[in-house]
């Protein structure tokens, strides 16, 4: 068995109401609604039944065995009959209210485990509101998903699998350095607690769970286009995300981004071929306006005279001054331009510094593990262990 039970490192005083909340209303919707149903029949005038009923005929059923079926059916079957999401009778109001229904207690189970496991992380990187809008979105993606290969199909999807396989994709992108608490039993070999990186038990999850299941035909219950439609869709946050700073595109602040798209450097004339002294005279002046003023017209083939010494230092003097997302893009840009360079664990250190400042705790731990296996002078390694020992502290 290789069951996954928690992960590490996980945002310090952070509570993550919006990952709680949607537990208890799955649990709620499953203990008030879907468990006392269960053990009521329907009756003539229940809602529903009549489009249960139709749909049993026109997959060839007899009336007899109509109602053979309708004696082992409960109310609850008719609940997820009618307010899952069904592929060829598609409703908005299916499409959300599946993901808060489930078919039984070992199915809710495991995807609240998920939720709680991966959810916190997640929330405090987006905030509350971001995180709750993304859940949904790919929760309605994974049931498009789902319903792109179940073609013409009556049958319903219930669940919350697919909108936590949206978190599970944008955890993978964004938190590679974390490690998944896992169960494992080797009966009568082994059992006890591993720690395994995110990144390998999310690609078995991907892989091994989802993928050969599709490629292989495989029938039963579960939903595998679904939870691969909201994984690849989380995933795809998370990258969009980070390609836009986390801002709408035409909300960007001009007055401290810098633009950077790639000019060849014989065309890039921004500064007459000579961006790097513009910025270091900014920076021998302490002058954060400037510096600001050479960012915004700087294009990235100008950036690529910038030692990572000068391109750290701007950073610095920007987080002075609590341009901190500015920052992160230059430093970005660096690792670009330097990426084969063994100073980069500088650059990396400089992220993970003003993520702490940002309290991305997650996010400034997955940049100092990096900077700590590249090539450091000693003083960078104390440094950044002891940022690390604040973060574990």
């Amino acid at each position: 068995m290789f069951l996954p039970i928690g992960d590490t490192p996980n945002p310090d005083r952070f509570t993550p109401f919006i990952t709680w909340g949607l537990i208890a209303v799955n649990v709620a919707v499953y203990l008030f609604i879907s468990l006392p149903l269960s053990i009521k029949l329907p009756e003539a005038a229940t809602p529903g039944i009549l489009e249960f009923i139709n749909m049993l005929a026109s997959r060839g059923y007899t009336m007899e065995q109509i109602r053979i079926i309708l004696g082992q059916t409960s109310l609850n079957d008719v609940l997820l009959y009618q307010y899952g999401y069904k592929p060829a009778a598609p409703s908005l109001i299916d499409l959300f209210s599946s993901m808060f229904l489930h078919g039984g207690l070992m199915h809710l189970a495991g995807n609240m485990l998920f939720l709680y496991i991966y959810g916190d992380n997640v929330e405090h990187q987006l905030g509350r509101l971001k995180f709750l809008l993304m859940y949904l979105f790919t929760g309605a993606i994974a049931t498009l998903s789902f319903a792109f290969l179940a073609g013409n199909s009556m049958t319903p999807l219930v669940g919350a699998s697919g909108a936590i396989s949206g978190v599970l994709g944008f955890y993978f992108f964004m938190f590679p350095r974390n490690q998944v608490k896992v169960l494992l039993v080797l009966f009568p070999i082994y059992l006890g607690v591993v720690q395994i990186p995110a990144r390998i038990v999310l690609a078995i999850y991907v892989i091994i769970d989802n993928f050969l299941p599709v490629l292989l035909q495989a029938g039963g219950n579960v939903a595998y286009g679904a939870h691969l439609g909201g994984f690849f869709a989380g995933l795809g946050v998370a990258v969009l995300g980070e390609y836009f700073e986390w801002q709408l595109p035409f909300r960007k602040d001009r007055k401290i981004t810098p633009r950077y798209k790639a000019k060849p450097a014989a065309t890039a004339g921004s500064w007459n071929g000579q961006p790097p002294s513009k910025l270091k005279q900014a920076l021998s002046d302490n002058d954060i306006d400037a510096l600001i003023d050479a960012l915004q017209k700087a294009e990235a083939a100008e950036l690529q005279g910038l030692s990572v010494d000068d391109i750290t230092a701007c950073a610095r003097l920007l987080v002075e001054h609590d341009h901190l997302t500015p920052a992160t893009k230059l430093l970005k840009i660096g690792l670009a331009i330097h990426k084969q360079s063994s100073f980069c664990a500088e650059l990396y250190l400089e992220l993970g510094r003003i993520r702490l400042l940002q309290g991305y705790t997650t996010a400034a731990y997955q940049h100092l593990l990096t900077a700590l296996d590249l090539n450091t002078s000693s003083s960078t390694e104390t440094r950044i262990r002891q940022l690390l020992k604040q973060i574990e502290a």
